[in-house]
């Protein structure tokens, strides 16, 4: 009988040590997931701050040519920043992302055709949707980064005290006069 006892207190034992390994394992296996998919949603918002640039740049380049009425280039890079919004818009799972896009890619026409007549007045729409790529990008960056710690606060100063005030020597007498 001692020996099935024995064995019994063995195997409770083993048991109880595996699951407590377990339990413990588990935990932090938790914990790593939850880490992981925050640096995944960061990483994504990263990802789509830097296509952002990406689009930002871009149309500064159309911009930059438009400024120095050279209307072909302007032309041909604004042509490659619209191709970039539509790709983009197939890109993003985020809807206002999508909205924002879809309002850009809608002046395509009406700006590449007033760059093709060499109008100065396609820099208005082109400068429009600068704005409203700056807005976007400025929407990415929420959350991303912590706040910066504050200032440190300065030391309260002990109050204010009268300088000892000089004790001057009194004046030599004015030399007598005969």
């Amino acid at each position: 009988m001692r020996p099935i006892v024995v064995i019994f207190v063995v195997l409770v034992a083993a048991g109880t040590a595996f699951l407590l390994g377990y339990l413990m394992q588990h935990g932090v296996v938790e914990g790593c997931e939850q880490s992981l998919a925050a640096c995944r949603n960061q990483l994504a918002e990263v990802d789509a701050k830097v296509r952002i640039s990406d689009l930002q740049n871009r149309l500064l380049g159309a911009i930059e040519a438009a400024t120095q009425q050279n209307y072909a280039d302007a032309q041909r890079l604004s042509s490659d920043f619209f191709d970039k919004v539509r790709e983009e818009m197939t890109l993003t799972e985020r809807v206002d992302f999508r909205t924002a896009l879809a309002d850009v890619l809608q002046k395509r026409d009406a700006v590449i055709a007033a760059l093709a007549r060499g109008e100065p007045a396609a820099l208005e729409p082109l400068r429009e949707m600068l704005t409203r790529l700056r807005q976007l990008l400025h929407s990415i960056g929420v959350g991303l980064a912590s706040p910066p710690p504050a200032p440190p606060q300065p030391a309260a100063e002990p109050p204010a005290t009268q300088p000892p005030a000089q004790e001057t020597a009194p004046s030599p007498a004015p030399p007598r006069t005969q």
